[in-house]
C-alpha cells in the first residue's frame, strides 16, 4: 500500500513538473505564432519567485532577453532584465518591481558604447541622468543645481543644443528654455508655465534676427524618395541561393538613428531572418541617400531610434534586357 502511494505521488509530481516549463514562439511583432512563422522563441520556467523567461533570436540562437515575470502570462515584470543585440552584446538592462522600472537603467549602442544612464522611481526618471553619442561624447545631461532640475544637451559637433529647467515630478520643460542651431546661434527662446504649456516664444535666423516660426517636421524616408516603401521597391534585391522554411515571412526589422544632417547612423538588426537577408537589409539602409532631417524648435536635430521593416516578398521582378 505504501509502495502504491509513493508511485501515485511520483506520478502526480511528474505531471505537475511537466507544467512548470514551456516553449513559446513569436513573430516579428512579438505576437504568439507557430514555429514555422516565428522569429523569436521563449523558454519559460517556473521558479520559487516567479517565471524565469529567456527569449532567443531564432535566426542565430542568440539570447535576446532574460528576465523574471510574475506568471506565465508575461504581463508583470519583477526583477532584473537584460536585453541583447543579435551579436550577444547588451542593448539595455535594469530592474522592474511590479512592472515598474526602478533603480539604474542603462542602454547601449550596437558598438557597446553606453547610450544612457537613468535612475527610475516607479517608472519615472528621477534625479540626474546622462546620454551619450555612439563615439562616447556626452549628448544630454539632467542635473540638480541648488534644488533646481536642469537640462543641457549638445549637438554631435560639441556645440550646445538646448538649455532649460525641468519640472521635478513630470520632468517636462518649465520656465525659460533656449534652443540653438549647430553654428552656436540661438534658434528659439521659449517660456513654459508650470504645466509645460508655452507662454511665449521667439524664433531667430542664423544672423540673430527675429523670424516667424517655421513648421516642425519629422520625416522618416530618404530625401530623394517620397516614402521608405518607394526606396525599397527601387533598390531592394533578394539574396540568391538561400532557402527559407515554408511559411516564413521574408521580413527583416532594422533599427537606426538619424543625425542632424539626416544621415543614417548606429544601424542594427532588431528582428533577424537569415544572415544573408540581414546583411542585405543593413546594406540597403546604410547605402541609402541622406534622409530628411527632423526639424524642431527652428533647427535641424538628431532623431531618436527608428525602426523600419524590409519586406523581401515585395521585391519587384525586373525584366531582363535582351
Amino acid at each position: 500500500m505504501k509502495y502504491l502511494l509513493l508511485l501515485t505521488l511520483a506520478g502526480l509530481y511528474t505531471l505537475a513538473s511537466s507544467g512548470q516549463s514551456r516553449e513559446e514562439f513569436y513573430d516579428h511583432e512579438w505576437k504568439k505564432c507557430d514555429q514555422k512563422k516565428a522569429f523569436f522563441s521563449g523558454q519559460l520556467s517556473q521558479t520559487d519567485s516567479g517565471v524565469m523567461v529567456k527569449d532567443y533570436y531564432l535566426a542565430n540562437g542568440q539570447l535576446q532577453m532574460s528576465g523574471k515575470y510574475a506568471d506565465f502570462d508575461r504581463k508583470i515584470k519583477n526583477g532584473h532584465f537584460t536585453y541583447y543585440f543579435t551579436d550577444g552584446t547588451i542593448s539595455r538592462e535594469g530592474a522592474y518591481e511590479a512592472d515598474q522600472r526602478n533603480g539604474v537603467w542603462k542602454t547601449y549602442y550596437p558598438n557597446g558604447q553606453l547610450k544612457s544612464l537613468l535612475y527610475f522611481l516607479n517608472n519615472r526618471v528621477g534625479g540626474t541622468g546622462k546620454y551619450w553619442y555612439s563615439n562616447g561624447q556626452l549628448a544630454d545631461s539632467i542635473y540638480n543645481e541648488n534644488d533646481t532640475l536642469k537640462r543641457i544637451s549638445w549637438f554631435s559637433n560639441g556645440t550646445v543644443a538646448t538649455t532649460g529647467i525641468l519640472h521635478k515630478i513630470t520632468k517636462r520643460p518649465v520656465s525659460n528654455w533656449t534652443y540653438y542651431s549647430r553654428n552656436g546661434k540661438k534658434s528659439m527662446e521659449v517660456v513654459f508655465d508650470e504645466y509645460s504649456k508655452v507662454v511665449t516664444k521667439a524664433c531667430y535666423d542664423e544672423k540673430g534676427a527675429l523670424v516667424a516660426e517655421p513648421k516642425s517636421r519629422t520625416e522618416s524616408s530618404p530625401a530623394k524618395w517620397t516614402k521608405w516603401e518607394d526606396y525599397l521597391q527601387e533598390n531592394l534585391k533578394e539574396p540568391e541561393h538561400v532557402e527559407l522554411p515554408k511559411g516564413k515571412r521574408k521580413i527583416v526589422i532594422v533599427g537606426f538613428n538619424l543625425d542632424e544632417n539626416g544621415a543614417v547612423i548606429n544601424a542594427f538588426v532588431k528582428a533577424p531572418l537569415h544572415p544573408e537577408y540581414d546583411k542585405a537589409a543593413l546594406a540597403l539602409l546604410n547605402n541609402s541617400p541622406e534622409w530628411v532631417a527632423s526639424r524642431n524648435y527652428n533647427r535641424e536635430q538628431r532623431m531618436g531610434e527608428i525602426f523600419r521593416m524590409v519586406d523581401f516578398a515585395k521585391v519587384k521582378k525586373k525584366k531582363q534586357k535582351s
